[in-house]
């Protein structure tokens, strides 16, 4: 009788801890590994990104990407010791769910930090800053420089979609005529219907809209000489919590801005430093009276 009761305690011992310990293993086996976790074991950050020179460019022969952004993320990435791997263009209406779906590790193409996406994805701080205007016609009378009467339906905004200029038509010119065009449309495309009458007005960044002017004179101009809106542009995008990575960037970043690494790499592409504004110091010296 003693030794079936032992059989028995040990029986109920064993299938106790056995079934603790097949539980534990199951957990451990479903705990899904971060971004952060990922970069860090492969050694490669995993970029989407989007045109939007020269800020980053694709070369449709090679599929080469070049560009400012391109420039200070790898540099970025080199200083804790990661390869960046550009892994596909797409959309700025679809990048958020991308991210949250795991299909590349962060958004390298500078996305603004706007309204619009911030309970969704974790910046890390600005490299730089965007002045966006608003580009008409050559001829253009019509168009008040106020932007008073242009909430009107005889006026077309034209704009790709996702992007800050549907936000700003639908937002502020909703009666007038919208005119979308699929997320991944180059912009000197939508600049070009303005110049054939297609819409009459584009909201865009000032290096799209005068490097338009530059190799399009006469067809296009800014509506006023003072931006319509300015944006910071972070390095890179990840989804929400991913604390991590926003942290290890962000200090990379404030090193390479201090050592003046970054204001080198804008002016390569933006020698006067009015497309590609950069982050003032957040210091000043005092100077000897």
């Amino acid at each position: 009788m003693k030794t079936a009761l032992t059989v028995i305690v040990s029986v109920a011992i064993s299938l106790l801890f056995g079934s603790f310990l097949f539980d534990k293993g199951d957990h451990t086996s479903n705990t899904k590994e971060t971004a952060f976790e990922r970069v860090m074991r492969t050694g490669v950050l995993r970029c989407g990104y989007n045109v939007w020179p020269p800020a980053l460019s694709v070369d449709p022969n090679t599929g080469e990407v070049t560009g400012i952004l391109k420039e200070i993320t790898e540099k970025a990435a080199a200083g804790v010791n990661l390869k960046v791997e550009w892994v596909t263009q797409v959309g700025w209406a679809t990048f958020a769910e991308d991210l949250k779906n795991d299909r590349y590790d962060a958004m390298c193409a500078g996305a603004w930090q706007i309204k619009e996406i911030a309970p969704t994805i974790a910046f890390t701080k600005p490299v730089f800053f965007n002045p966006l205007y608003a580009y008409v016609r050559i001829d253009e009378s019509n168009i008040k420089a106020d932007y008073s009467n242009l909430n009107d339906p005889k006026f077309k905004i034209v704009f790709a979609d996702g992007s800050m200029s549907q936000t700003i038509a639908e937002e502020d010119f909703p009666k007038a005529k919208l005119i979308s065009y699929g997320d991944l449309t180059h912009p000197s495309e939508l600049v070009e219907n303005v110049a054939l009458g297609k819409a009459d007005i584009y909201f865009v960044e000032s290096n799209v809209g005068e490097d338009y002017i530059k190799n399009n004179p006469n067809k296009v101009r800014r509506l006023t000489n003072e931006p319509y809106r300015t944006f910071a542009s972070p390095l890179l995008a990840f989804k929400m919590g991913e604390h991590n990575l926003v942290q290890m960037f962000d200090t990379v970043i404030t090193e390479m801005q201090l050592h003046g690494t970054v204001d080198k790499i804008i002016e390569k592409y933006d020698p006067e430093r009015v497309n590609f504004i950069p982050v003032a110091p957040a210091y000043q010296i005092k100077e000897d009276n």
